[in-house]
């Protein structure tokens, strides 16, 4: 499933989707909140007020959504590798000098939920877009049996019903032609259409009706037409189909809806006496057939009606029922709580930053640090461009696109990108091909890398991906050696290791026991999870001893 979405979207793509999908529920909450409080202050206002604020919260919320879709790619991103070639190969073990201390850790909720989501975000996203699909293909579906409505078993309703449509047209500043015809194929009053409006009125129904009450029901669906609700209500089900699994969306849609109708109601008040409209919708209920979702029917939404009614024979708006205010509760107590989790890591994430930093002053990211060599290289006439770049620095010589370096630029390089590591004796590899490089003096024998660092680094990603063990090489980290296997900070079992160690360490050339790959790897991050975690056990059993030198835990990390 991984595979599929890949080859049609790229993968911060994919992860920048699904992250916005779970940001819009805690921001779907904020607006439940936000649209609580207008249906709550808002109970002496006209319906026409409470509904544009409804709709201006929906358009805000939808703009909200794609802002933190464009920040989310943006910030994934500017995080990505600045190569997939950039390794750092072959460190020492790092120095003994550590500050440990128990409370920095993240949060191991938050971490849970991050990594469970980056892991499945290819498979969040092909749900999300299999739904939408088929929601979209129910819209169109439903936008079939609207045309079917305007041309199958209608008939002509009679000229002076015709006429009476446009006079009352004059009356409500309509200046589209709008259409009458009787149908065969509903049982309720709608008006469809939005460029060639046309109303469709039950076979025999103006029958049964006085003409007050007939003029009454032309009033209300003049209404939709004037107010252009066709249009508005076609935009929002679309907004439904794309926020399908957000409850807050599809009560404030349900919201809208109603007030809709309110605003309609009122519009026919203002021109037809109260009781002949009452009738008019007592008339319509006992029909009791739905009408379609994309047409605008004089009765509304199921169970509306009993409101309606109320509403315009108190002149009150409705209030929040109590049932919703008791959804709303429980949204905001869980997403207070989820709020506080998430708070909390970000907390302690920043506290093992600034931990870091305390004890690895000069240290960078790999990513400024490149950007710095690359330009401090252009300052220094080494390159012209960084098109085609390629190097190694290490202890030994700097090599740049294949050429080594004199020793008084080696020694000024190696003073800022060596020197600034925790041992000094690391080897930084840029798009650097082993195979390639054949330093003169040296024991060099062709073909004695089996693979350069390039395909090394692809073939182990890959294997990760298809294993399972990770979603996407976003934000991707590792290390391995001679005693372990860690991805992203947590040590895969034994089994997965040994796998892995037969296939990339035994096959490196070096041959001694210390041999480390780290990518992207922060080893005094990965110090202080070792060290929190030891701490932990320690205190848990007293009894249980480790080797401890200096602050730094010797032992194994079971």
């Amino acid at each position: 499933m991984y595979h599929a979405i890949a080859n049609l979207f790229s993968d911060h793509l994919v992860t920048a989707f699904s992250r916005t999908l779970v940001h819009s529920l805690w921001q779907g909450a904020l607006l439940s909140l936000v649209t609580a409080l207008i249906m709550t202050f808002t109970r002496k206002s006209s319906p026409a007020r409470r509904y544009n604020l409804l709709v201006v919260v929906m358009v805000l919320f939808t703009v909200l959504v794609a802002g933190t879709f464009i920040f989310e790619f943006n910030r994934i991103g500017a995080r990505m590798p600045v190569s997939s070639d950039q390794v750092i190969v072959n460190p020492k073990p790092v120095p003994s000098e550590r500050i440990m201390h128990p409370a920095v850790v993240p949060s191991f909720i938050s971490e849970t939920i991050g990594s469970y989501l980056n892991r499945y975000a290819s498979t969040i996203v092909w749900i999300w877009l299999l739904i939408v699909c088929a929601r979209c293909v129910q819209l169109l579906t439903g936008l079939r049996d609207v045309y079917y409505l305007r041309h199958k078993d209608t008939f002509s309703i009679g000229s002076y019903w015709e006429e009476r449509v446009q006079q009352l047209c004059v009356q409500m500043d309509i200046k589209r032609r709008v259409g009458i015809i009787e149908s065969g194929r509903i049982k309720t009053p709608v008006v469809t259409g939005y460029l060639k409006p046309l109303i469709l009125i039950p076979i025999s129904m103006f029958t049964s009706l006085s003409v007050e009450e007939a003029e009454a029901i032309l009033l209300h669906e003049l209404a939709h037409i004037r107010r252009a609700d066709y249009l508005v209500n076609l935009l929002q089900n679309l907004i439904e189909i794309v926020f399908f699994f957000n409850p807050a969306v599809l009560w404030l849609s349900a919201l809208i809806k109603a007030e809709r109708e309110n605003c309609c109601d009122d519009m026919v008040l203002a021109r037809s006496g109260k009781v002949n409209y009452l009738k008019a919708l007592v008339a319509c209920e006992e029909y009791k057939q739905p009408s379609p979702a994309y047409a605008m029917a004089l009765k509304g939404s199921n169970g509306g009606l009993k409101n309606r009614v109320a509403r315009i024979i108190s002149n009150k708006n409705l209030a929040l029922s109590s049932k919703e205010k008791s959804l709303l509760a429980a949204c905001l107590i869980a997403t207070g709580i989820f709020t506080a989790a998430f708070t909390s890591g970000v907390k302690l994430n920043n506290q093992v930053t600034a931990a870091s930093k305390t004890t690895q002053a000069n240290f960078k990211s790999d990513a400024e640090k490149t950007r710095s060599i690359i330009s401090e290289m252009i300052n220094d006439g080494i390159i012209t461009s960084p098109n085609g770049l390629s190097f190694k620095i290490g202890k030994n010589e700097f090599v740049v696109n294949y050429k080594k370096q004199p020793e008084n630029i080696y020694q000024k390089y190696k003073a800022k990108y060596v020197g600034a590591q925790p041992d000094g004796d690391r080897i930084w590899h840029y798009r650097f091909d082993n195979d390639k490089y054949k330093p003169a003096g040296n024991n060099y024998k062709a073909g004695a890398v089996a693979k350069t660092d390039s395909d090394r680094v692809k073939n182990i990603i890959s294997d990760m991906v298809n294993d399972g063990i990770i979603a996407s090489p976003t934000g991707l980290s590792f290390k391995i050696g001679t005693d372990e296997f860690v991805v992203n900070y947590k040590k895969q079992p034994d089994l997965v290791y040994q796998k892995y160690r037969a296939k990339y360490v035994n096959d490196q050339p070096h041959g001694h026991d210390d041999w480390i790959w780290y990518y992207q790897f922060d080893t005094h991050k990965w110090d202080l999870l070792v060290a929190h975690k030891y701490n932990a056990a320690k205190n848990t059993d007293h009894s249980q001893t480790g080797d401890i030198t200096t602050g730094v835990f010797k032992g194994k990390l079971n």
